[in-house]
């Protein structure tokens, strides 16, 4: 073989392994950015609990702009579901919980994400909660 090829295979077989480094450091990078390092996505002082309690205890006007009915209406309903044994509450959400995601999704035509960011709470929980309520309700 002639040396002048010789060279020039050896240069590009040098490049092409420190391309493949090179990629394989970013690839190392994106994956420590994206899956090892994550920021905290629910951070809200209020979380849903908390937030369901101030809209319930709070003025009265503001239970019927978030809920779409008054206070006394929601707990009626609240307890209908749980006494005919539809719904019930769960170790982390409970039923006055659920029933206002359910609410608040179909009374402000709320997004997923919206409902994730005001009850803290991930998209699977919120999705399974909002099916078990309108399985209550049909």
């Amino acid at each position: 073989m002639r040396k002048d090829l010789t060279i020039r295979f050896i240069k590009q077989w040098y490049h092409l392994r420190r391309r493949r480094r090179e990629l394989f450091v970013k690839m190392l990078a994106y994956s420590f950015s994206a899956f090892v390092y994550k920021t905290p996505k629910h951070t809200s002082i209020l979380s849903g609990p908390m937030w369901v309690d101030e809209v319930l205890t709070g003025n009265p006007q503001n239970v019927v702009e978030m809920l779409r009915m008054p206070r006394v209406v929601f707990q009626r309903l609240a307890h209908a579901i749980v006494d005919i044994g539809k719904l019930r509450s769960t170790q982390e959400v409970s039923v006055n919980e659920q029933l206002a995601m359910f609410l608040c999704f179909c009374g402000h035509h709320a997004s997923s994400r919206a409902l994730q960011c005001r009850f803290q709470r991930s998209g699977e929980t919120i999705t399974r909660h909002l099916r078990a309520v309108l399985k209550a309700v049909r």
